[in-house]
């Protein structure tokens, strides 16, 4: 949850969801505080499930064409919680760029791969996977 709410954060979906970095990734103390707050009222009767599953969520145009493209990208994945940490952490390491208009992909790919202990050519791949989604402004820096 806290990894895909980061991407989202990224597209610009969700507005004002701070993020620190922690052993597996882009981590939000917030969002961990909703989380708790709504797992205690997960006592949920029939009728309360049925409403929820009746609403929607309405993103303008461009948000839900934005919402589309990060699902996209996570099935093309199959949702795996191993891609989604370096995926994340390599987004997360270009936005600690000293200009992350112009981030150094080389060292983002150093530090991923020290990190998080990955191959040198994974790390690449996942660098270039990033640079890909930032070219065709999915995420933003």
């Amino acid at each position: 949850v806290q990894k895909i709410a980061y991407l989202l954060v990224k597209a610009g979906i969700i507005k004002g969801l701070p993020f620190n970095y922690y052993l597996r990734g882009p981590y939000s103390p917030d969002l961990l505080r909703s989380l708790e707050d709504t797992a205690e009222y997960s006592a949920l009767d029939e009728k309360v499930v049925s409403e929820m599953r009746g609403a929607e969520v309405s993103l303008s145009g461009e948000d839900e064409e934005r919402f589309q493209r990060v699902m996209a990208l996570l099935k093309k994945h199959d949702w795996n919680s191993e891609w989604l940490e370096l995926f994340t952490s390599a987004l997360f390491f270009a936005e600690l760029e000293p200009d992350p208009r112009n981030p150094n992909w080389r060292r983002v790919e150093h530090v991923l791969a020290f990190k998080k202990n990955v191959k040198k050519d994974l790390a690449q791949e996942i660098v270039r996977e990033v640079q890909d989604c930032i070219k065709k402004s999915l995420f933003a820096l």
